[in-house]
């Protein structure tokens, strides 16, 4: 019976499905390299990329304690039939290490130095936009380790005084108590300095001196470099691309290019810094430049939404094309905001700015066009050459007057026509359909039933205001996980376009005076569709609701 173990917990057990067969052994054993049958060959898209501690192969099934042991590092259990560290292997593009057992169930953090003057808030943020946390270290050889790595940028943040960089401590919390940054959890290790910290209440700050591998304390309104702590969870999504999955989009801040650290993708993507404030986007399997862009400003990162210039053919890109893509921690159930923060996605064109630099309420049209369309031509109905429905609404708000000499009487109404556009999509709707009002350039663009009052008396209708409004009949689509706009889309199955207009008006009605005024008078509005044949639309049956006083 197959069982999988991650962790050395069981996972899941079970038969395994396929054609039954010996393999061929006259072949090449590739570790790191899935294959979906003998001799297919390498595929980019199925290859490890990461470490590969040891490979082993037993000719029976192990005890579930001797799996415990091997993965909590106390076993080091070498297979019968194959062992990495037994047999000698061709390496291919990969380093080898040997290191202690042990040393492998031990997870110390990663960090990347960020060759930027911050201040502790400003470097919090950068860190959060790329998924980590600003940086501390928690043992001597960590700090040791940041020491020497951030001697590289010794002429970039050894600017001032013997302050390099700032650290993830505080006491501002409690005045003494030196707390991590991020989560406010005492300091499990601190390497201080001769007489520090020294500078009493105000100096609420961890800094790394660059004469020794030892900490001051200062004032957090003081700008330095600092560092950027990574687990293997701390992943960014790269959105606008065309991948099959989602896997290929995801990307970690990673070691240095040319003095900044850059970006690299988990299947051989790379986005790094390549001088004059410019980024490359680069395919490093196929050594292909794949897009470029040029920052605003020297010290920003490519992080966030931004205009990426195509060198290489790519997607359904070509050459002197740009495309928008969004590098960000967001995932699905969030939008991406320009900067690469990340707010919740039903905020999205709220009429609010939720966004900090308010690109949550950028780009909030509601319709979306699917191709060619042609506003003078009613959509198609339900079904080929079916009618198109239309539903109509009536309210009558108040009678404003009743003219028995010119037998004709006043009154104010809404009138609410319902219709779905087949031709249409939507955006970003909300449950209020009031906050669904298209715009005016949006209403000139689509096609909206006309109507005709038949009965209308001398002429005399007002036509006070007209809206157009979406109203959400169903759920939107699934999210694109290469949707680098992060839009909510409703299919036009799911809308109906509603389109309100508020009348005042005089109409004609023959009064039978023999009784009047003691008897009851039935008068109508005579409605009639003005937009097409009755072959293409008709009306549905039509309700009616009085709000006001004065009916008769």
């Amino acid at each position: 019976m197959p069982r999988v173990y991650v962790n050395g917990i069981l996972l899941r057990e079970g038969r395994l499905s396929g054609t039954n067969g010996r393999i061929p052994i006259n072949g090449s054993f590739i570790i790191g390299q899935e294959q979906d049958r003998f001799n297919g060959g390498t595929d980019p898209t199925q290859t490890i990329c990461g470490y590969v501690a040891q490979m082993n192969i037993w000719s029976t099934a192990l005890r579930a304690d001797t799996i415990r042991n091997l993965a909590s590092c106390i076993l080091n259990l070498r297979g019968n039939i194959l062992s990495t560290d037994l047999t000698e292997f061709e390496l291919n593009g990969i380093t080898n290490e040997t290191v202690p057992v042990k040393s492998l169930c031990v997870g110390d953090p990663e960090f990347v130095i960020v060759p930027l003057e911050r201040y502790i808030t400003e470097a919090k943020v950068f860190c959060n936009r790329v998924h980590t946390s600003v940086f501390i270290p928690g043992n001597e050889r960590l700090n040791i380790q940041l020491y020497n790595d951030s001697s590289m940028f010794r002429t970039t943040c050894d600017s001032k005084s013997y302050r390099r960089l700032l650290l993830g401590g505080t006491d501002q919390a409690e005045e003494g108590s030196w707390l991590n940054v991020d989560t406010g959890n005492p300091l499990t290790f601190a390497a201080w300095g001769p007489g520090e910290p020294n500078s009493g209440p105000h100096d609420n700050c961890v800094v790394l001196r660059n004469d020794m591998p030892f900490w001051g304390d200062l004032d957090c309104a003081a700008r330095h470099c600092f560092s950027c702590e990574r687990t293997p969870q701390s992943h960014i999504f790269l959105r606008g691309l065309c991948k099959p999955v989602e896997f290929q989009i995801r990307f970690l801040i990673d070691g240095y290019v040319n003095n900044k650290p850059y970006f690299r993708g988990y299947y051989g993507m790379a986005i790094f810094y390549m001088g004059n404030d410019s980024w490359i986007f680069k395919d490093t399997m196929a050594n292909l430049t794949i897009a470029t862009t040029k920052m605003f400003h020297t010290e920003d990162y490519p992080v966030g939404r931004n205009i990426w210039n195509v060198i290489t053919p790519y997607c359904n890109f070509t050459p002197s094309d740009t495309m928008a893509l969004g590098l960000a921690k967001c995932t699905l159930e969030e939008f991406m905001c320009s900067d690469g923060s990340c707010v919740a996605r039903d905020v999205r064109c709220n009429l609010r700015e939720d966004c900090m630099d308010g690109s949550d309420e950028n780009n909030c049209g509601i319709v979306e066009f699917t191709g060619r369309y042609a506003k003078h031509r009613p959509p198609p109905g339900a079904t080929f050459e079916a009618q198109l429905f239309i539903f109509p609404h009536v309210h009558l708000v108040r009678f404003s007057q009743i003219d028995d000499i010119n037998l004709a009487f006043y009154m104010e109404y809404e009138v609410l026509l319902a219709w779905t556009d087949r031709n249409l999509k939507f955006k970003n709707l909300k449950d209020e359909e009031a906050k669904n009002k298209l715009s005016e350039t949006e209403i000139q663009s689509i096609w909206i039933p006309e109507i005709d009052f038949l009965n209308v008396n001398d002429g005399l209708l007002k036509d006070l205001k007209m809206g157009v409004y979406a109203r959400k009949t169903g759920a939107p689509d699934p999210p694109l996980f290469n949707d680098v706009n992060m839009d909510a889309i409703f299919q036009p199955s799911s809308v109906h376009l509603v389109k309100k207009a508020y009348y005042s008006g005089s109409f004609s009605c023959s009064f039978s005076l023999f009784k009047y005024p003691f008897d009851t008078q039935e008068c109508s509005v005579l409605i009639k569709l003005d937009s097409a044949d009755v072959s293409v639309i008709t009306f549905s049956v039509s309700t009616k609701e009085i709000l006001g006083a004065g009916s008769f």
